[in-house]
C-alpha cells in the first residue's frame, strides 16, 4: 500500500513493502529516480540487517551459517502501519519465520519518515526483542535523479562534501567483497567528486569511511541540488548502475558495510556492525535537503 505525506508545497509517497520513501517532490520537481530497467528498478530502499554482499556460504552468527540476500530482507518486507500524520509516517517490521531462518534474532525494526520546510528525515528505530546481544547492519540507499533535466549531463553534476577530505575512497574488490586497503583517490581538490559514469563503469560503488563531512551535496551547475547530513553513520557510498549512463545516483548512509574479503564471516566481526544488548534500542538517521 502507498501512503502520501504532504507539508506546504513538499509531497512524498511512501510505500508499505520496505517501509520505502519512493518519491519526494516540491511541486515542481521529482527528487528520487522513479526506477526503469533500462538503469535501475530500485528507488530508495532500506537496508537491514546488512549492507552489500555477504560471502557465498552466507553470514555467520555463532559458528553457523544462514542465507542473506544482498542489502538483507528489510527491502522486500511487507511492514505494519504503526502511525500517520498529514506530514509523517511510521512503520514497523518484526521477526518472523521467514526472517529467523536468515537471521535468528528477535526484532523490531521500526522505519519512520518525516517531512520539514525543505526536505525530509529517515530514522531507523531498532530494537533487541530477544534475550541474547543482536548485531545487525542499517543504512540507506536514496537513488536522486541526476541532472533534474535533459538541459545537462551527468557530468555536470559533482558530489560536494561539508568540510576538506583526504580520504581516498574504498572499493570493492572483484568479487563485491571489500579490503578496505584496496582505494583509490577520487576526491578533487579536497572538496569535491566531479561525477562519471565511467567512473562507475570500472569500479562500481566508491565508499569512505571516517570522513571529516558529516554532508554532502548533490550539486549542479547552476547550484541546484540537495544536501544529504549523514552525521549519524560512519560510512557512506556513492552508487549508480554501471554500463547503464543512467540519469542517477545514490548517496548511500551505512552503519555498517560488506564483508571483508580476509574475514571470519561472522556478523560480529563486520566493521561498523551495531550490537544491541536485550530490551536495547538505537535510532540512526539522515536528511535530506533541497538546495
Amino acid at each position: 500500500m502507498e501512503y502520501t505525506l504532504r507539508l506546504g508545497n513538499i509531497s512524498a509517497a511512501v510505500s508499505s513493502i520496505g517501509a520505502e520513501l519512493i518519491s519526494f517532490t516540491d511541486g515542481e520537481r521529482e527528487y528520487i529516480w522513479q526506477g526503469h530497467p533500462s538503469g535501475w528498478t530500485g528507488r530508495n530502499p532500506n537496508l537491514f540487517p546488512v549492507i552489500a554482499r555477504v560471502k557465498p556460504e552466507g553470514i555467520l552468527y555463532s559458528g553457523k551459517a544462514y542465507p542473506m540476500p544482498k542489502h538483507g530482507f528489510a527491502r522486500r518486507a511487507e511492514f505494519t502501519l504503526v502511525e500517520k500524520t498529514e506530514s509523517a509516517i511510521c512503520f514497523e517490521l518484526r521477526e518472523s519465520e521467514e526472517t529467523l531462518a536468515l537471521y535468528p534474532y528477535k526484532f523490531s525494526l521500526r522505519i519512520a519518515h518525516h517531512l520539514f520546510e525543505n526536505g525530509f528525515r529517515t530514522d531507523y528505530i531498532v530494537k533487541n526483542c530477544g534475550d541474547e546481544d543482536m548485531y545487525y547492519c542499517v543504512g540507506g540507499h536514496t537513488a536522486f535523479n541526476c541532472p533534474f533535466d535533459n538541459t545537462e549531463k551527468f557530468s555536470d553534476w559533482k558530489l560536494v562534501f561539508d568540510a576538506a577530505e583526504e580520504k581516498d575512497a574504498i572499493i570493492p574488490l572483484p568479487n563485491a567483497l571489500l579490503d578496505f586497503n584496496n582505494t583509490m583517490p577520487v576526491i578533487k581538490e579536497g572538496r569535491y567528486i566531479p561525477l562519471d559514469h565511467t567512473l562507475h563503469d570500472r569500479v562500481d560503488t566508491i565508499i569512505f569511511e571516517g570522513l571529516n563531512s558529516k554532508g554532502v551535496k548533490l550539486q549542479g551547475p547552476k547550484g541546484q541540488g540537495v544536501h544529504m547530513d549523514f552525521s549519524d553513520f560512519p560510512m557512506i557510498a556513492f552508487w549508480t548502475a554501471p554500463e547503464k549512463h543512467a540519469p542517477f545516483i545514490c548517496l548511500e548512509p551505512w552503519q555498517g558495510c560488506g564483508v571483508l574479503a580476509e574475514g571470519s564471516g561472522e556478523f560480529s566481526a563486520k566493521p561498523h556492525a551495531v550490537c544491541l544488548a536485550p530490551g536495547e534500542t538505537k535510532i540512526l538517521g539522515y536528511s535530506v535537503s533541497i538546495l
